[in-house]
């Protein structure tokens, strides 16, 4: 079917931005990027299709869109079963991808593309036909059976399935010379931002140059904030590194970890336009190099820390 064709038969709604509907979330010609599980009731069924969501958005924009994106589609959704429609078009709106200006051809593009998933097509064999960077989807599965990027088996309860978890080990030597620092309170259900303070405070008292939560920026034509790592400091012995705290019993990566941390990790990707990165010897805008990124574990009041390395991501062929 050519695009005047397309133009000629179909008469619906086209959709120049994400938009709900009771079935799902919508773009272009009425192209579904997610369902509902089951109708308006339930949070929206991406658990699965991640990739499918994320190559259809790249190839209704024309480039890559980051990972981060599924984040505030989830938030989106959320807001949306409850009845909180506005919400839901907030976090859609921070998510950072405008409207569509080539309404026609997007929305053609986009149910080409849909039908070629229909069909069997993989969502990475789409965007490499098509000569689009597929590595966001190539990062967005981790294998449980990959020692080096260990990830939740399928159907692991929690909606863990397929993302990536720590790996299993006692610690790591970055922090054998880095005494504990005790927490000096306990907030419930913020004992996170807890432990993250008290690390800062011993960073500041000891001259270790640290800053918390950082914007990153995503470098390419839609440059919004993809997450906020919850420190950058400069370890002795080290140098610039990554350190993100995980509270609870053993938690996977978030949405947004799972789609910066791996391009922190191969650098030249990611950069921050703070002005505290010069604290850490850093021009503020300039491109990140490859840095280390650490997760420090404390599950809760009390329990003992532990910290290891995040392998670095690898590639399939």
């Amino acid at each position: 079917m050519s695009l005047r064709e397309w133009r000629q038969r179909y008469a619906g709604p086209v959709y120049a931005s994400m938009t709900f509907a009771e079935r799902g979330l919508f773009l272009g010609a009425q192209t579904c990027l997610a369902k509902f599980e089951s109708g308006r009731s339930s949070a929206l069924g991406i658990q699965g299709p991640d990739e499918r969501t994320l190559a259809l958005l790249s190839v209704a924009y024309g480039y890559a869109v980051s990972a981060s994106i599924l984040g505030f589609i989830q938030r989106a959704a959320r807001a949306y079963v409850r009845g909180e429609t506005a919400l839901a078009d907030i976090h859609l709106a921070h998510g950072g991808l405008p409207e569509i200006k080539d309404l026609d051809r997007a929305a053609y593009r986009l149910l080409l593309a849909d039908r070629l998933l229909a069909e069997g097509m993989e969502p990475r064999e789409l965007l490499d036909a098509l000569e689009m960077d597929s590595t966001a989807l190539r990062l967005l599965k981790a294998s449980p059976e990959d020692p080096k990027r260990p990830g939740w088996p399928a159907g692991t309860p929690g909606g863990r399935g397929g993302k990536f978890r720590p790996k299993d080990e006692g610690g790591n030597q970055a922090f054998s010379n880095l005494p504990v620092p005790i927490p000096v309170a306990d907030f419930s259900g913020g004992f996170h931002d807890v432990v993250v303070k008290a690390w800062m405070d011993y960073f500041q008292k000891n001259g270790i140059p640290a800053i918390e939560k950082p914007a990153l920026r995503f470098i390419g034509p839609n440059d919004a904030v993809i997450g906020f790592p919850d420190m950058i400091v400069r370890l002795p012995g080290i140098g610039l590194a990554v350190i993100e705290v995980k509270t609870g019993n053993d938690p996977p990566l978030t949405l947004q970890q799972v789609g910066y941390i791996p391009m922190l990790q191969i650098g030249g990707h990611i950069y921050s336009r703070d002005a505290r990165v010069a604290d850490l010897g850093f021009a503020p805008g300039a491109q990140f190099p490859p840095l280390p990124v650490f997760i420090l574990r404390a599950p809760g009041p009390g329990l003992p820390y532990s910290a290891h390395e995040l392998p670095p991501p690898t590639f399939e062929p």
